[in-house]
């Protein structure tokens, strides 16, 4: 057999000239030939002892040299294999469909290579080593919040554009929405391993060993801080930029550098110089390597070799991910934890459980389930929904062997409130129960309720906490090191951090939120608007009145008549210290006057529609603000009241408070 593959190696030979390819060219020198062939059939005789040729020789990844491998040189000989851009799979699901693009198998130099030295590579990319995968598929491009959305059902917080690379999703995030893709398609996607993604973005066996994914010009390749993170949303290229609108790497894959960093499936560590095949990384650590820059970061970031951390379950803007598949990471699980073991969660409100695997990149479907529906019930990935108080016992078990199996305690206790303290300063989040209200503009409103607070329409929210106060400028310093307020002891107000923290925008927000937790371990975020103003009206202990906590503003709000004066240096002047006014039904103070607040949503005018936890359009320009300030006259101060501004417009009249 091998004999007569040798002879129409000759003759194919004599008859056709080489064309210039990487895919078949198994030696290397740049061309596909009969030198190559020769290549392929000496490894298959065992007459080759050279590992780079070896493992270029599995031209089709699947982990042997074989005839299959010799009909792709010869295909590439007499041209009907292009040798060009890698194959592509497609995958549909609810409508959306992705492209997975295969990565032939070879040997690399991973870490800071030559091109990478001068572009401010961190200790973390040395010592280059030498770094042989077998064949694998990875995503043309970074998932996107289109598919996000066809897998989980709605996208993450902040996410508004499906053609945009999904952000603010962290580590176990992924790994939900990876099981649940895997569930919905029948296939087994993965985080690329930190090698995969680096000879991905190098070009794999095609390289030409540019400094960035593609080119050595990164603004051909990449959305990054001199293109797309400079002048705010006032700059028409500010921010992510749907997917693939750069120019693709030899590979054929978009964005491996920019738009958004990109998340692995390995523990962060140290490299060694040792040559490696198929690493997945350390067997254990605290934080996940995640890849090149983003959108907001200098050039250097997006360098092919760059590498950061973060925990598994942090979430930033500009981190999102791309999907993978087949390869030899695939190793089963030999043993599985749940994180966290335990559980305590409060009646009505939710929490996600994650696994950790032995090995670390284990594939397995999983099955979850509960011992007590009544107290708590769990879905396909993992998320569990607080029901009734008492204590029940999730389990996660391997589908592939039953006799794998890891399990948490779940403790479901009555709604009730929480504090919370970073920093040595200590903030209090208030158990609201949830329930149906009419939003907008209902009876009690009377001729003040503007336009955009019609038609009044019913809304349902379910349990969730929200700040008691407003978050103070003492908070804010303590997470953020820095205090960001106009109303300071600088400019003339005392006991100014128990006053709300000022001059923030919605964008301001988030990243305050992000750090707060990172730090507590916690999913702060900003109250959906619904969630607002059924905490301002007092939630299911309403008594109906005007502003939050009365009909008599001055009772419970800061506002221009007892807060504003021609005079800067009057003691009252400007916003007052948290909590100095009475509290709503609920025991919220400031709902009405002080700051207003950012809420989650876009604005965007009600629908008459009844809606059940509404988070507002899902695009828009200016972000909603609710509650008046001390410098707004008494009708901005009531519940339904509405107003809105830029997300990255920062005022002194508008703060935010907590939810969760």
């Amino acid at each position: 057999m091998v004999k007569r593959l040798f002879t129409l190696a000759v003759l194919l030979a004599s008859m056709l000239a080489a064309s210039a390819a990487v895919r078949g060219d198994v030696n290397g020198d740049g061309v596909v030939d009969i030198d190559d062939l020769n290549a392929v059939i000496n490894v298959m005789l065992h007459k080759n002892a050279d590992t780079g040729i070896e493992a270029r020789a599995d031209i089709d990844g699947n982990g042997m040299v074989d005839i299959d491998d010799l009909n792709v040189v010869i295909n590439v000989m007499v041209g009907k294999d292009s040798g060009g851009t890698a194959d592509t799979h497609t995958y549909t699901v609810n409508g959306v469909s992705f492209k997975m693009v295969d990565v032939e198998g070879g040997t690399f130099t991973m870490g800071a290579t030559s091109e990478q030295a001068n572009q401010y590579p961190n200790d973390s990319e040395l010592p280059t080593h030498q770094v042989t995968l077998t064949g694998y598929s990875i995503g043309q491009t970074e998932v996107t919040v289109g598919l996000w959305k066809a897998v989980m059902g709605k996208a993450p917080y902040g996410n508004v554009i499906d053609s945009h690379p999904v952000d603010l999703v962290s580590w176990n995030d992924c790994q939900v929405f990876i099981a649940k893709l895997n569930e919905m398609t029948g296939q087994q996607f993965r985080l690329p391993t930190e090698a995969q993604w680096e000879f991905a973005a190098r070009g794999g066996n095609k390289s030409k060993g540019y400094i960035y994914a593609g080119s050595n010009n990164i603004d051909e390749v990449a959305w990054y801080y001199d293109n797309a993170g400079t002048g705010g949303t006032s700059n028409p290229d500010y921010g992510e930029h749907p997917v693939a609108t750069k120019a693709p790497n030899e590979l054929g894959l978009y964005d491996m550098s920019g738009n958004v960093a990109e998340l692995c499936s390995d523990w962060f560590g140290a490299y060694n110089s040792g040559a490696q095949v198929n690493p997945v990384g350390p067997d254990t650590g605290t934080h996940r390597a995640y890849r090149s820059g983003s959108w907001a970061h200098y050039e250097w970031y997006s360098r092919v070799s760059r590498r950061e951390f973060t925990r598994m379950d942090n979430t930033f803007v500009g981190v999102g991910f791309r999907l993978a598949m087949g390869g030899s990471t695939e190793a089963p699980a030999t043993a599985m934890r749940v994180v966290p073991a335990t559980v305590s969660i409060a009646q009505g409100l939710k929490r996600q459980l994650s696994l950790e695997f032995e090995p670390v990149n284990a594939n397995d479907n999983i099955l979850w389930t509960t011992a007590n529906a009544a107290v708590a019930t769990v879905d396909a990935s993992g998320l569990v929904t607080a029901v009734n108080p008492g204590t029940t016992v999730i389990t996660a078990t391997s589908a592939r062997n039953s006799s794998i199996s890891a399990s948490c305690t779940v403790t479901v206790t009555a709604l009730s409130d929480a504090t919370y303290t970073v920093g040595g300063v200590t903030f209090k989040m208030i158990g609201v129960q949830g329930g149906t209200f009419t939003m907008g503009a209902t009876s009690e409103q009377g001729s003040d309720a503007a336009n955009d607070e019609n038609p009044a329409h019913q809304v349902t929210v379910s349990n969730f906490s929200i700040g008691q106060t407003e978050v103070t400028q003492e908070l804010w310093i303590a997470v953020m090191g820095y205090n960001s307020s106009v109303m300071t002891a600088a400019w003339g107000y005392t006991d100014n951090i128990k006053r709300p923290v000022d001059n923030v925008g919605w964008e301001d927000c988030l990243v305050f939120i992000d750090k707060l937790n990172e730090l507590t371990g916690m999913n702060f975020r900003l109250p959906t608007e619904a969630e607002w103003e059924f905490a301002a009206r007092g939630g299911v202990k309403s008594k109906g009145y005007k502003y939050a906590g009365g009909n008599n503003i001055d009772a419970v709000a800061w506002y221009r008549d007892n807060a504003y004066f021609d005079d800067m240096t009057h003691p009252d002047h400007g916003t007052h210290a948290v909590a100095t006014k009475a509290a709503n039904e609920l025991g919220l103070y400031d709902m009405s006057g002080n700051l207003s607040e950012w809420c989650h949503d876009w604005y965007g005018a009600y629908s008459s529609e009844a809606q059940v936890n509404p988070t507002g359009p899902s695009t828009g320009s200016v972000h909603v603000h609710r509650g008046g300030s001390w410098d707004s006259v008494g009708k901005y101060c009531r519940v339904s009241t509405r107003e809105s501004y830029a997300p990255y417009f920062p005022c002194a009249s508008v703060g935010f408070r907590l939810a969760l």
